[in-house]
């Protein structure tokens, strides 16, 4: 269990229309529901519905924000709107909290780097979030699933957005900057962590865009020689397996 999830769920549980979990708490509520076990995560990582987003919520997110005394938020420097937060002094409140969305049509958003801020209520509000490409938040919103009152990402959306992530690592650590294996590899293991759960008959259709970063993804992992499926929960079947039902699944043919 992600510490701090139960207390995330009880304190939102009439805005699960509002907001949806993806990334490793997801991935761990998901896995939790069949009986497995996911790595330890202490992220809250949330993607707000700016299509969605009442006053009421701004209200309630501010009151857990107050209640869990967190000590360290981050926020933008042109805006000062709040985007991360962690470190709460209260034990049963997450050790943190980051949030996701796209620009919302609302704001003239003249560009500051990967934060936008959010309006709620049609008012600009002290949130901001980190900024979502366009095709995958639509992908996001056609992808929510209500786990006993908390609003998750499917895990096929999940494994999309692993995979995008292990591109964008991928490519930072080409271009000079240092990221740890362990951060890297973390994305592409949960691809593998979150398969056996995946829908038998499932079939998504995605943007081309979004595609052909899925084919990229597979290129990698189809010429990765370290990748070992049975110590992440695949005993049954091999890679290539794997990789075919994957290609079905996303329609990469």
């Amino acid at each position: 269990m992600v510490r701090g999830l139960t207390t995330f769920r009880e304190h939102f549980i009439d805005y699960k229309e509002q907001y949806v979990l993806i990334g490793g708490a997801a991935s761990s509520e998901i896995l939790s529901q069949s009986g497995l076990t996911f790595r330890a995560t202490r992220d809250l990582d949330i993607v707000l519905i700016v299509e969605a987003l009442s006053a009421e919520f701004g209200r309630a997110f501010w009151e857990f924000i107050e209640k869990g005394n967190y000590r360290s938020i981050f926020q933008n420097k042109e805006e000062k709107k709040c985007y991360r937060f962690n470190n709460p002094v209260n034990a049963i409140y997450p050790e943190q909290i980051e949030l996701f969305s796209r620009i919302p049509e609302t704001i003239d958003f003249k560009g500051y780097g990967r934060i936008t801020p959010i309006p709620i209520d049609n008012e600009l509000s002290s949130l901001s979030a980190i900024i979502l490409d366009d095709n995958y938040y639509s992908l996001i919103k056609n992808g929510l699933m209500d786990i006993n009152g908390l609003s998750c990402l499917r895990p096929a959306y999940i494994i999309i957005l692993k995979a995008k992530a292990y591109l964008n690592m991928t490519k930072s650590i080409a271009e000079g900057e240092n990221i740890t294996s362990q951060k890297l590899n973390k994305h592409k293991n949960d691809v593998f962590r979150l398969f056996p759960v995946l829908e038998p008959n499932e079939i998504i259709e995605l943007p081309l865009s979004v595609k052909n970063d899925l084919r990229d993804f597979i290129f990698l992992i189809e010429n990765d020689t370290t990748i070992n499926i049975k110590n992440l929960g695949i005993r049954r079947i091999g890679l290539k397996e794997v990789i075919e039902r994957l290609k079905i699944i996303f329609n990469l043919d």
